[in-house]
């Protein structure tokens, strides 16, 4: 399957709680959604994979969660490699999380690309 048309893709709650990293949350009417980064310290932070995700499905006691998206920082933007749509399609307000998640997404590399190198 390619990833780009996933539909209904999970992610282990072992995954999202042992190997993500908070960089964005925002409240939302349906729970806080976080934006995490899946943390691989061998990649640099443009081939990172940030895994969005309901606050309250990572408190639920299951083994897998659906997260609202999963996307990637490439050339300057953010490519949905999950998208919201095929996520949850008849969930309201999916292009206002998808510019919520763009926006976090390109503050974070922009904030740690100034740390790394001084500047943008």
């Amino acid at each position: 399957m390619n990833s780009l048309d996933m539909q209904a893709a999970k992610r282990s709650i072992q995954t999202i709680k042992n190997c993500t990293r908070l960089i964005a949350s925002h409240p939302t009417k349906h729970s806080e959604l976080q934006v995490l980064e899946l943390m691989n310290e061998a990649l640099p932070i443009e081939k990172q994979t940030y895994i969005v995700v309901f606050k309250k499905d990572i408190a639920d006691k299951c083994t897998h969660v659906k997260p609202l998206a999963e996307a990637r920082y490439v050339k300057g933007k953010v490519m949905f490699t999950v998208k919201p749509n095929k996520q949850y399609p008849n969930m309201r307000g999916l292009e206002d999380y998808k510019r919520i998640i763009s926006d976090s997404i390109l503050s974070f590399v922009d904030e740690h690309n100034v740390k790394v190198f001084g500047s943008k």
